[in-house]
Parts: C-alpha cells; sequence; structure tokens
C-alpha cells in the first residue's frame, strides 16, 4: 500500500512530501505508523482515563485540565516514537523544518501563535 498525501501537482507538495518521506523512513513505511498510531494514542487515553483507579471508561469522564495533559501526553509518546531532535521553537524538527504536534478531542484546533511566522515551516 502505498500513500500520497497530496497530488504531486498541488503547490505544497515539495515542501511536504520530504517530511512525509522522512517520517515514513523513520517509522517504517505507511502501514508500520497507521498500526502504531492507535496504540500511541490508546497507552496516553489510558494513562489519562486510568480507569482501575478511578473508575472512569471514556474520555467524556474527564476534566478539561486532564484532556490537556492527554495531548501532552501523545505529544511526548509521539516524539519518542518518531525519534527527530526537538526544534528550537517547536515541537520537532524534520530535516531542519519545525514542526508542532498538534491533536484534539474535537474539532477545535488552531496554530499557536508561537507557530507563525517559524522560519522554514510550511504554511
Amino acid at each position: 500500500m502505498t500513500h500520497q498525501p497530496l497530488p504531486a501537482t498541488h503547490p505544497d507538495y515539495a515542501t511536504i512530501a520530504p517530511l512525509v518521506a522522512a517520517i515514513l523512513g523513520k517509522t517504517g513505511g505507511f502501514q508500520e505508523l497507521a498500526l502504531s498510531l492507535p496504540r500511541i494514542f490508546r497507552t496516553a487515553i489510558d494513562e489519562v482515563i486510568d480507569a482501575p483507579r478511578t473508575g472512569r471508561f471514556t474520555l467524556a469522564e474527564t476534566v478539561k485540565t486532564e484532556k490537556t495533559y492527554l495531548g501532552t501526553k501523545i505529544e511526548i509518546l509521539l516524539r519518542a516514537y518518531l525519534d527527530f531532535p526537538t526544534g528550537q521553537i517547536l515541537d520537532l524538527s524534520i530535516g531542519g523544518i519545525e514542526m508542532d504536534i498538534k491533536n484534539t478531542t474535537g474539532q477545535n484546533w488552531t496554530l499557536p501563535p508561537e507557530a507563525t511566522g517559524v522560519p522554514s515551516q510550511p504554511c
């Protein structure tokens, strides 16, 4: 199975394709990445919900600060999994391009102010 996030004719393809190649190279390919990401998310979610101790079973039962911690935990686990160096400003550097790791449990995501105008960052 091959994965191409953008067609080669997309105006950002030249910027994004090397990032995708670097990530897939670190992870062993798209299929391995697709198998690993759910495990990373599950590990982080299980740590936050902590069902044996709290008696909770869903993210809906967590409070806002726990959801924030969930995002931080996913970032930590994903950065360790990808094994790219930490960026000077953002979460990691892939081939000299600083990238931020963002996730949400809903549809409310934004780019942080520190991510705008970062040199070499595709936007």
